[in-house]
Parts: structure tokens; C-alpha cells; sequence
């Protein structure tokens, strides 16, 4: 009977396992999305640095 309760618990702990992998792949992603959507909304408060001098730049070779 031990034999047989082997594979069931290398399954069940294997489901386990891809669950859990799931989840934080999941959790990951939607991070990052809220995270690339929050800098997508803020990005006309302040421009980056390479905005910015890339104007000045454009303003200083008239």
C-alpha cells in the first residue's frame, strides 16, 4: 500500500508546485502592468532627462 501512496503525494506536491509558480507568475505581471500603466500616466508631469535635453539640444543648434 505504500507503494501506491507514493505517486499520489509526488502529484499532489508537484500540483502544489505549478499552483504556487502560477500565482506568483501572475502576481508578477499584473505588478508590472500597474506599474508600466502608473508610469505611462505620470510621464507628462516630468519628462525623463533625455527629454529634456534633447530639447535643449534642438534648442541650441537654431
Amino acid at each position: 500500500m505504500s507503494g501506491d501512496v507514493a505517486p499520489v503525494i509526488i502529484f499532489i506536491a508537484s500540483f502544489y508546485a505549478f499552483g504556487f509558480v502560477l500565482v506568483y507568475a501572475l502576481a508578477r505581471a499584473w505588478d508590472q502592468a500597474l506599474s508600466t500603466r502608473h508610469r505611462k500616466e505620470f510621464a507628462h508631469a516630468r519628462p525623463s532627462a533625455n527629454v529634456r535635453s534633447r530639447r535643449m539640444g534642438a534648442l541650441h543648434h537654431r
